[in-house]
């Protein structure tokens, strides 16, 4: 082990010193180009003829490669262009590449226009100087003086030919040169990518109220009918049955604490919090036991057990499922388990406790199967909504960038319907959610006891915060499964550990070897409290018009 952590501690070392030399090298790795020239030759109909000329000096090395990156924006498809040598270190070289861009001059407002940016954009190098030269077809001559539409450059003009000069550019300066020549006298017709972008804009246009109104059509009608829905199953005024929460410093009836704690989960869902508080109630009840195991190891933590001491009749079905889960193996039956393996027991085998507890809210006349099952329903259109609204959206898209300039608007109109569709059910998706997650399953009867429950779980919540006086310290045990039920289980036990007198419940047992008065009891009974905590939070119980040309350039 020593020698493990030996070469550890060599290694690390060895890496933190080579740091510095690594930096070194690679920081000596760099490039610039002393001089980048571009000849740029118009074309009748619109074509560059275009011709650069970089020299690169590279510094430290090897270098293997050089790359330039021609833009398909206006040009008709995007080239890469690589250079592959062999490694070379500390020397100059002179790279030429001629293309040709095809549709580049566009016609704009009166006149034939050309945008384009004569250096790369997206460089990692410096220029120390650079001469665009642009060479008018056939001795025309522009309408105006060529002009820097992007960077820094001095222009001077001659004869059929204007020429741009910068130095010093640095890895982010770019070039955009411009010139404007009579309407017609290189292009006749407007290039088909201008054209393309005029048929979308015409398209997009008129189809836009189209999508606006299939938008709005499918909006209103589907939050109509989730308006409709509510208001379906809106509580009567009429029950004699009390809505409005009123805080309650004693338990407002006899519910067992697993369905009492159940009615003031949304949706009556139950969790691993109504298993423990179903579990405390057992243990009050003698049925079970919580004991501390003695630690094996001096560095190890407390653990617990699960004991049981009887299995009498006359039990909750949810009980006798959660007994199950317990106690109950593929192997056989047993009498202990480990309390860091209750969450995975529940998680794997949970409906054993949740079937039964959720056919006993029903049978109490608490929970109504109908409204409880339009509950889901409104949930389940709710997604079915979600995910067919980004479908139709995202068809819709792919149409809309399909036709070609030489199409036909129906595409337009089909793809704004379905957008707008798309867009609006996916708003009454996320609206059916809602509506799904806040319509309650319970019953008249069953609202009615809810908000009773809920005015006594915010007395206990208000006296863990020191709002409420706490209640005397037998409350402690008897309210303590309703305190796990509601998410207040480690809150409720530091509440009365700084209590004097305060004593642990009969059914939890500390380990013989660690107690030595009544405040390590305690303090072992709240690090139990708090493993149950984490082991219920972690089973999710918790608590409560642009310039073409640029690209890219790069070596290495």
């Amino acid at each position: 082990m020593l020698r493990r952590w030996a070469l550890t501690l060599v290694t690390i070392a060895t890496v933190l010193a080579l740091l510095p030399i690594t930096g070194m090298a690679y920081a000596a790795k760099d490039y610039t180009a002393e001089r980048y020239d571009v000849s740029i030759v118009m074309q009748p109909g619109g074509a560059l003829e275009v011709t650069e000329t970089v020299v690169f000096r590279f510094m430290g090395g090897p270098f293997t490669y050089v790359l330039r990156e021609i833009p398909e924006d206006k040009t008709g498809g995007e080239v890469d262009v690589k250079w592959h040598f062999a490694q070379t270190s500390d020397t100059t070289h002179t790279f030429v590449l001629t293309y040709r861009a095809l549709g580049v001059v566009f016609q704009g407002s009166g006149a034939d226009v050309l945008e384009w940016d004569a250096l790369p954009e997206d460089r990692s190098y410096a220029i120390g100087s650079s001469t665009v030269t642009l060479a008018y077809p056939g001795g025309l001559q522009p309408v105006s003086t060529p002009q820097v539409l992007g960077g820094r450059a001095q222009v001077g003009t001659g004869d059929g030919r204007a020429t741009f000069t910068a130095q010093n550019l640095t890895d982010d300066d770019t070039l955009t040169i411009g010139a404007q020549f009579p309407l017609g006298s290189i292009v006749t017709a407007q290039p088909q990518w201008q054209q393309r972008r005029a048929f979308v804009a015409a398209g997009t246009s008129r189809a836009v109220p189209t999508g606006l109104l299939a938008f709005g059509g499918v909006l209103l009608a589907g939050l109509v009918g989730l308006a409709l829905l509510w208001n379906s199953q809106r509580r009567s005024d009429t029950t004699g049955w009390g809505s409005s929460m009123a805080l309650t410093s004693t338990p407002p009836g006899n519910l067992p604490p697993a369905l009492a704690t159940a009615l003031t989960v949304n949706g009556a869902t139950p969790s691993i919090l109504q298993a423990v508080a179903a579990l405390f109630d057992l243990a009050r009840r003698g049925v079970v036991r919580i004991v501390e195991l003695e630690a094996r190891k001096w560095w190890g933590g407390r653990q617990y057990a699960i004991e049981l001491l009887q299995q009498p009749s006359g039990l909750e079905p949810q009980e006798q499922g959660l007994l199950g889960i317990l106690f109950q193996t593929k192997k056989g039956p047993r009498t202990s388990v480990k309390l860091d393996e209750f969450a995975s027991q529940y998680t794997r085998r949970s409906k054993e406790f949740t079937q039964p507890l959720e056919r006993e809210l029903e049978r109490r006349g608490l929970v109504d199967p109908a409204r409880k099952q339009l509950r889901t329903r409104t949930s389940v259109a709710g997604f079915l909504a979600l995910g067919l609204g980004i479908v139709l959206a995202a068809a819709g898209l792919a149409i809309g960038v399909a036709p070609g300039v030489s199409g036909t608007f129906t595409n337009f109109y089909i793809a704004a319907i379905m957008i707008g569709g798309g867009g609006a059910l996916f708003l009454v998706g996320i609206s059916a959610l809602v509506v799904g997650a806040v319509l309650s399953p319970l019953t008249d009867r069953g609202d009615a006891q809810a908000d009773q429950w809920r005015g006594f779980q915010k007395y206990l919540n208000d006296v863990t915060r020191g709002r409420e006086m706490a209640p005397r310290l037998d409350a402690f045990d008897a309210y303590l499964p309703l305190a796990a039920g509601f998410g207040l289980l480690q809150q409720w036990g530091k509440a009365f550990s700084k209590q004097e007198n305060a004593q642990v419940p009969a059914w939890f047992q500390g380990a013989a070897g660690s107690l030595r008065s009544a405040t390590d009891s305690f303090g072992s009974f709240a690090a139990m409290t708090a493993a149950m905590h984490s082991s219920a939070s972690s089973a999710g119980g918790g608590a409560a018009g642009g310039a073409a040309g640029g690209g890219g350039s790069s070596a290495g």
